[in-house]
């Protein structure tokens, strides 16, 4: 409670802080109390406007390669994540680090992590990739021979849920018929398959 004669404004200026500031108006006339009062109330909009316009900041944020511009007050990466309501893990991938400070026209990029129930060569694994396509996910994976066989089309977009893959890598195979030998590349998975390839 402020002392008789004394006038106590506060204001919010953007972030978690208030502003107070405490005005003596004893022994002023009305008048002069009144035009006092107004000039603290003008003066406290100009710096909360003043303060909004400096802590506003544009951010470009790419989300699994959509791009969209928000407005924030916040810091740091995270802090704009947070606002935006996006939660990262282990497996996903964020661009610069979460405790990167951010000012106007920063970029962040944010690719969630997608799990990929691999079956290579009959061998059976889940691996991580923040691919969106089949394409992209085998490049992260180092699988980059354009002859392997593959259970699903290159082109095919990954869900956060992620899918299931199974490669077959070419092999060398010696096929001899009637006496006359044949060597062959294939990514056949069954004799049948291989004869019928060949």
């Amino acid at each position: 409670m402020a002392p008789r004669g004394v006038c106590t404004f506060w204001f919010a200026v953007p972030g978690d802080f208030y502003v107070w500031r405490a005005v003596l108006t004893r022994g002023l006339p009305q008048t002069t109390k009144r035009w006092l009062v107004h000039a603290v109330v003008i003066a406290a909009m100009v710096a909360g406007v003043t303060a909004f316009v400096s802590f506003d900041k544009t951010v470009a944020l790419t989300v699994d390669g959509h791009t969209t511009h928000v407005h924030t007050f916040a810091s740091s990466v995270q802090g704009v994540l947070a606002r935006q309501g996006i939660h990262v893990g282990t497996h996903d991938s964020v661009v610069p680090d979460l405790d990167h400070s951010v000012g106007g026209g920063s970029r962040i990029a944010v690719r969630f992590g997608r799990p990929i129930a691999l079956n290579l060569d009959g061998r059976a694994n889940q691996v991580w990739v923040t691919a969106t396509s089949v394409d992209e996910a085998f490049d992260q994976l180092g699988l980059r021979d354009e002859n392997l066989f593959v259970s699903a089309s290159r082109s095919l977009p990954i869900g956060r849920q992620g899918l299931s893959l199974r490669v077959l890598t070419p092999r060398q195979v010696t096929v001899i018929v009637d006496g006359r030998t044949r060597t062959l590349n294939t990514t056949a998975a069954t004799v049948r398959q291989l004869l019928i390839e060949s």
